[in-house]
């Protein structure tokens, strides 16, 4: 028997909007008495509830849009349950913009569905070679019978789950204030089955029976059936099953040898900066953890794998099996040891990525955003000039204008497992090798996220009319005109930005160049050398840009096969960060 209060569980079917005089009505039917796929816990589920068991408070129950109740639409005024189907008809008693969102999208015959909302107050599973007589029929399961539930409110919503429910809506503006007569809708389904990605999923977990039969009948029973009814994944009832086969460690073992210097809860943090410095990462483990939790884990530094299982086992209180492969079963369904695997993981994942080269880092900055949509950010141009203030006291008002633009975030990634293979042969190169090259992954996916942007040049940002583009090569003559072009950025007033060049960006190809006119202590000149005046009689010997800038090589700039606008002979003077950030 499951018993759930105050959740909410979702069903969906036809909706028909009219208007009766001047306040739009609407019909429903909103449960057909059959199976339906509604959401229970955030999960889609095959339920029924029985409509003799369901509690109507009032006639008069809110009508909402899309189960929000900061969006009210309506209100019932007629509520019949004949125990066979559940049916409702009211208005549109609301002004809002959901409201009228919905009246003019009826006038267009937009096809409304309804949901109901339950407080379901007692449920339970009907297992697969079980029927029940039920809303006036028997219906054969899986599937979880709400035997009594509250109706809390009835919802519009634009996809229903009800896929072979057809429904003509008639909402159509006729003469005076009326609207025309509703069309008949029909329900052309009774019933709706699982999916066969259902079905495999609910027979791979009773299948788990006869693997953990030795599991007592009442715990492994119980764990299996709540399974199906949550919707859980079958991995996550094994885990269950796989713990409640785990021998108990008797009450009154004491080991405190074994145990003793992983208490006092940094147990895993201590297990984890062992097995970094096993992999060569203890200066990270002493920064993430402290020398404390360092020096705590020297004994570990060294050790088997299989003995960290062993470790991990004792924290829990379990006394580890003999044979090697039934304390690794065990092992791996402890906590301690998921997250100390996940820590080392995630550690040389991060040391892997924070040691690959990121030339853009010199020059852009690094912004956040609190989700996955898009963002619009504002940049407020505070270029005017101070004006003096008279002697009265007034200052001056000063005009303020916004540059926008748009951007998102996006997921990349990857994943790496240990097998049990792994941990018995002790290679924990998974995580130094495979985990550091991740970590090296994701920082070249940043590189290439960078660098298609900046060579695409999107809405043609390098160019002459924004007095940010040259067409002189690397060389004497070109730097000092790049650097002449920076500092002369100016804004739509004239005034100056005070952009002070930071970095020369350059293709390996460029690199020996940049190098030259950055780091040579003196040029010398020769008459027919370009850049050198014609008719002088001497020529300095210091060189004007010597570690003027900062050379980044980015071999991007030039991978002409991946990146469009890459070109061997293109480079880039660029500001500093704080440029950015200060404008």
């Amino acid at each position: 028997m499951l018993e759930t209060q105050t959740e909410t569980l979702a069903f969906d079917a036809p909706i028909v909007l009219t208007a009766a005089g001047k306040v739009p009505t609407f019909e429903m039917l909103a449960y057909n008495g059959g199976l339906m796929r509604p959401s229970l816990n955030g999960k889609p589920v095959i339920a029924v509830v029985d409509l003799a068991g369901m509690t109507t408070p009032s006639q008069q129950v809110p009508l909402l849009a899309m189960h929000d109740i900061s969006r009210p639409v309506g209100h019932t005024e007629n509520i019949t349950n004949d125990g066979q189907k559940l049916t409702a008809s009211g208005v549109v008693s609301q002004v809002g913009r959901d409201a009228l969102e919905v009246v003019q999208a009826a006038k267009q015959n937009y096809p409304w569905q309804a949901s109901i909302g339950l407080q379901i107050d007692s449920s339970n599973l009907v297992a697969r070679d079980k029927s029940v007589q039920v809303n006036g029929r028997t219906i054969a399961g899986p599937f979880i019978l709400v035997s009594r539930s509250t109706l809390l409110e009835i919802s519009l919503v634009t996809i229903g789950g009800d896929a072979e429910t057809k429904v003509t809506l008639a909402a159509h503006a006729a003469k005076g204030n009326q609207m025309a007569t509703p069309g008949q809708f029909e329900t052309s389904h009774e019933l709706l089955g699982p999916t066969d990605a259902e079905i495999k999923r609910i027979a791979t977990i009773e299948n788990l029976h006869a693997t953990y039969a030795n599991v007592p009948t009442e715990t492994r029973t119980n764990i299996i059936e709540t399974a199906i009814a949550s919707g859980a994944d079958p991995k996550a009832a094994e885990v269950q099953l796989l713990r409640a086969s785990r021998p108990k460690a008797p009450a009154a073992l004491i080991r405190p040898s074994a145990s003793s210097y992983l208490t006092g809860g940094n147990g895993v943090e201590i297990l984890t900066a062992g097995l970094m410095g096993k992999i060569g990462l203890g200066q990270l483990a002493e920064k993430s953890y402290g020398p404390q939790i360092l020096e705590a884990s020297d004994r570990y530094k060294n050790a088997h794998l299989l003995d960290i299982c062993r470790a991990c086992l004792h924290m829990e209180g379990i006394e580890p099996p003999i044979g090697k492969m039934e304390m690794l079963r065990a092992a791996f369904s402890t906590r301690s040891l998921a997250d100390t695997l996940s820590n080392v993981a995630g550690k040389s994942v991060w040391a892997g990525y924070n040691e690959t080269p990121a030339t853009w880092r010199s020059f852009a900055l690094i912004g956040e955003s609190p989700n996955f949509k898009v963002q619009t950010n504002v940049r407020t141009n505070l270029n005017q000039q101070l004006e003096e203030v008279p002697a009265e006291g007034l200052i001056p008002h000063g005009d303020l204008t916004d540059e926008k633009y748009t951007w998102s975030l996006a997921t990349f990634g990857k994943q790496i497992a240990l097998s049990r293979q792994d941990v018995i042969n002790d290679d924990l190169g998974v995580f130094d090798n495979l985990g550091r090259g991740l970590g090296r992954m994701a920082m070249r996916s940043v590189n290439d996220n960078v660098y298609t942007t900046l060579l695409g040049n999107a809405g043609s940002f390098f160019h002459t009319n924004n007095a940010n583009l040259i067409t002189s090569s690397l060389g004497i003559t070109g730097l000092s005109a790049a650097i002449q072009t920076l500092m002369k950025q100016r804004d739509a007033d004239n005034n100056d930005l005070d952009i002070r060049p930071a970095v020369l960006l350059v293709p390996p190809e460029l690199a020996d160049a940049g190098k030259q006119l950055l780091n040579t202590e003196q040029l010398q000149y020769l008459v027919s050398d370009a850049g050198a005046p014609a008719s002088a009689t001497a020529y300095p010997t210091g060189n004007a840009h010597r570690n003027v800038v900062r050379l980044e090589i980015e071999p991007r700039l030039s991978n002409t096969a991946k990146f469009t606008n890459a070109d061997v002979n293109n480079w880039y003077l660029m500001g500093s960060p704080a440029d950015e950030s200060g404008r």
